[in-house]
């Protein structure tokens, strides 16, 4: 009995150690020419949607030995959050970069979309604030696709 007690407790513990929020992750690798992988997230707004479109940069080869898993969270202090399940949908896999979107409802209120890219045991993890006042909007695509980079 004792020490299943103690299995709980450390099972529990455990658990706490690995969530984190977005305000306590270092997020120094948005900033480095030699990280990786790159992850471009651009929300559009719809007549009844809200439109994520992505573009996965791959700096070091093949897009498509990286995965991406979408999560949404209330605030940035927040430690976890829903794993969201609506399918994403790649539209093109181009040299080093691979571009999709994903469909989501229009928010009551905002919250943080989080996209964690992995690649075996390396992780990044990229996000964006999504609001409900977000303007209908375009966007801008070239041969190559829809360009999600922010100048």
């Amino acid at each position: 009995m004792r020490s299943s007690f103690i299995l709980f407790i450390l099972l529990g513990i455990s658990k706490f150690a690995v969530s984190q929020s977005v305000a306590a992750t270092n997020f120094n690798y948005w900033y480095s020419p030699l990280n990786e992988v790159e992850l471009q997230i651009r929300p559009v707004r719809a007549a009844n949607k809200i439109m994520i479109r992505y573009t996965l940069v791959a700096r070091n080869g093949n897009p498509e030995k990286y995965s991406i898993s979408w999560e949404a969270r209330n605030s940035f202090v927040d430690r976890e959050g829903v794993a969201i399940k609506e399918k994403d949908s790649v539209l093109s896999v181009n040299g080093k970069e691979k571009r999709g979107f994903i469909l989501l409802d229009i928010p009551e209120k905002p919250w943080l979309l989080l996209g964690h890219v992995a690649n075996g045991s390396s992780r990044w993890t990229y996000f964006k604030q999504i609001e409900s006042i977000y303007p209908v909007d375009g966007w801008i695509e070239t041969s190559d696709g829809v360009i999600t980079q922010t100048i």
